[in-house]
């Protein structure tokens, strides 16, 4: 990959990019998507889809995520079976 930088005007360092030996098939795809969404604006296509790149590996890493200890039914606490009031305690009586 060739890289060329230019310094313009306005003090905005730019760099040119040029890649080689792209599937002309999936160049015709990018290229589709490039004119169509980003008006031929290769640059932002190009880092639109480096942010989608970052957002899909954490994605995966959430979806991969395990937890450290089972948080089911089973593993819940015995809810309490008495309340505190003002008076004392209540036993609380469940409806079966």
């Amino acid at each position: 990959m060739k890289e060329k930088e230019e310094q313009k005007k306005n003090d905005q360092i730019t760099v040119n990019v040029t890649s080689g030996a792209f599937p002309l098939k999936l160049w015709k795809e990018w290229d589709a998507d490039c004119k169509e969404n980003f008006g031929d604006c290769r640059w932002m296509k190009m880092w639109h889809d480096h942010l989608i790149a970052k957002s899909h590996k954490t994605l995966i890493t959430l979806l991969n995520f395990e937890p450290e200890e089972d948080v089911t039914e089973s593993n819940k606490e015995e809810e309490s079976k008495t309340v505190k009031t003002l008076k004392g305690e209540l036993e609380v009586k469940k409806d079966e």
